[in-house]
């Protein structure tokens, strides 16, 4: 799909930089692209470095940003400049506070779009979620959808949002709500 984005504008190879890329959709990107010959360097923002990514394999495409937050991405810019793509895959837990989530899942996601339009990237990628809607009253789809709305008024070349269900197999950390949420049978589900 990120190729597909990508050869929408140009047949040449592309820079991808990522935010969210040790969560578990993040660090399934991350290896799909490591794979992908068109893919010539990936950048990551990453408060921790993963074990994987101290394989062969990665160390030849990978670049990898550590920082605390996501506060000043903008300082980054200049190793950013050649990206094409922009790959958000940040998702938080309602759990750890309202502001720390409209913080992490909103916020960042803005200003990592604000920075790809400032540096004319090509392409915008968001994780985004199933159900999300602006007027929701559950907070994570309000959040989400809020985002969705906004990224659309910031004028990116290609904005591409991606509306997972439910992720069932998450390897890197288990939430108690998805785990009963994967229960009920309406509900969109990725495994």
């Amino acid at each position: 799909l990120i190729q597909q984005a990508y050869e929408m504008e140009s047949s040449q190879n592309f820079k991808v930089a990522i935010i969210g890329a040790t969560g578990a959709i993040g660090r399934e990107v991350v290896k799909k692209l490591v794979k992908l010959d068109s893919c010539d360097k990936i950048t990551v923002f990453v408060r921790r470095i993963l074990d994987e990514w101290k394989e062969e394999e990665f160390k030849h495409k990978l670049e990898v940003i550590e920082c605390k937050n996501l506060d000043n991405m903008e300082e980054h810019k200049d190793k950013l400049a050649d990206h094409e793509v922009f790959y958000c895959c940040l998702g938080s837990r309602v759990g750890k506070g309202k502001e720390e989530f409209v913080k992490v899942d909103y916020q960042y996601p803005i200003d990592f779009a604000n920075l790809a339009k400032k540096l004319e990237a090509k392409v915008y990628m968001l994780v985004s979620s199933s159900g999300a809607k602006a007027n929701s009253c559950n907070l994570y789809l309000k959040t989400k959808g809020k985002l969705e709305l906004d990224l659309k008024t910031i004028e990116i070349k290609h904005l591409v949002i991606l509306k997972p269900g439910l992720l069932l197999n998450r390897d890197n950390d288990y939430r108690f709500g998805e785990k009963v949420a994967s229960w009920v049978p309406f509900i969109p589900k990725v495994s």
